[in-house]
């Protein structure tokens, strides 16, 4: 029941209307925000709640500004983070993989193809594929599910071995999908910078027939086919991560 409730309301609060609020309304969304947790159980007494009041209010408010070519000037290198999959045996990457890749194209280019690039395998094909721009390191796991954090430990063990001391990243990731990335990021020791266009391609998400949040309605894993079933899915994992010492408040 508490589920089916959960999802109901996910479903009034994040499948309706845009992330960008004005001003006035700002507010109003960041109260519904905190409204929302307290329905379904969390409270100031969570030693969780204030990062899943951040959590909300990431998915209700949009004040991202359009990363520059300055922004990236001091930056070592993009992280890219996959989102679902298609379908078929082997998977391919889908909808919301290519768009990604995509945005780690655009954001290449906006450095003079100066930053290197470590993709989960989804992106790092159809970079290499659409766009002749080979990955720095590929992120994969043959055969097996590959986790958010499997990725960024990927990532991590590549620079140690090769001893490249990255200190800051542009991340590269799914709109809904990017807070707990960047708090993971983060809990590295690594500065990240996100902006509006770390998350949404020059072309717009309907080119790769997914909604305007970037959900490929077609992917292989159910909870990442809508918002309303990815938020219910990523805000247990959000605190799950935080339980288990892997991010921070």
């Amino acid at each position: 029941m508490r589920k089916i409730l959960l999802i109901l309301m996910l479903g009034l609060f994040f499948s309706c209307g845009q992330n960008s609020q004005s001003k006035k309304e700002t507010p109003t969304k960041a109260k519904q925000a905190q409204n929302f947790l307290h329905l379904i159980g969390y409270s100031d007494k969570n030693a969780s709640y204030q990062l899943l009041d951040k959590a909300v209010n990431f998915y209700f408010v949009d004040n991202l500004k359009f990363l520059t070519a300055d922004d990236l000037k001091d930056t070592d290198a993009i992280f890219a983070f996959s989102f679902g999959q298609g379908d078929g045996t082997p998977p391919t990457p889908g909808g919301s993989n290519e768009g990604l890749a995509e945005i780690c194209e655009q954001l290449f280019q906006l450095s003079d193809k100066k930053l290197h690039i470590y993709a989960q395998w989804e992106i790092a094909d159809v970079l290499l594929k659409n766009y002749q721009t080979p990955s720095t390191y590929k992120a994969d796991v043959k055969g097996e599910y590959l986790s958010t954090e499997g990725v960024l430990n990927q990532f991590m063990n590549f620079n140690n071995k090769k001893g490249i001391n990255i200190k800051k990243v542009v991340v590269v990731a799914q709109r809904d999908h990017a807070f707990r990335v960047i708090k993971l990021v983060e809990k590295q020791n690594i500065k990240v910078i996100f902006g509006a266009n770390s998350c949404t391609p020059n072309n717009g998400w309907d080119n790769y027939n997914c909604d305007k949040w970037g959900y490929f309605k077609n992917s292989s894993q159910p909870w990442t086919t809508n918002r309303g079933n990815f938020i219910t899915h990523e805000l247990y994992w959000v605190n799950v991560a935080f339980l288990d010492g892997k991010i921070n408040n």
